[in-house]
């Protein structure tokens, strides 16, 4: 008896590069803008900069519903992102939001 043919497995699609609201939690001046300017050299669209004020231990790249995909992109392009989490209630912006803290290079 013959083996059936071995199939391939589908091929990966690549997320979508989502827009990106960028928030600085750190106490460099503007380093959410230096990110920003990064993210989109690498093709990702900016939504908005700003500040958090809370308490993030790490860079975290926040995303909301059906944006996993994307945020664990984001997160593989760029090696200084921590985290990859749910958006918690209180984070400003929608969709994927980056947190960026002072362990960012």
């Amino acid at each position: 008896m013959s083996q059936p043919p071995a199939t391939q497995p589908p091929a990966q699609t690549q997320a979508a590069r989502l827009p990106v609201t960028v928030l600085n939690n750190s106490r460099r001046q503007h380093l959410a803008a230096e990110v920003a300017a990064q993210l989109a050299a690498h093709g990702w669209p900016i939504r908005k900069t700003g500040n958090f004020t809370g308490r993030i231990i790490a860079t975290t790249a926040y995303y909301g519903p059906g944006q996993r995909a994307s945020a664990e992109r984001l997160a593989r392009e760029f090696h200084q992102i921590r985290r990859v989490e749910p958006r918690f209630r209180g984070l400003p912006g929608t969709g994927l939001t980056l947190v960026v803290t002072r362990d960012w290079s």
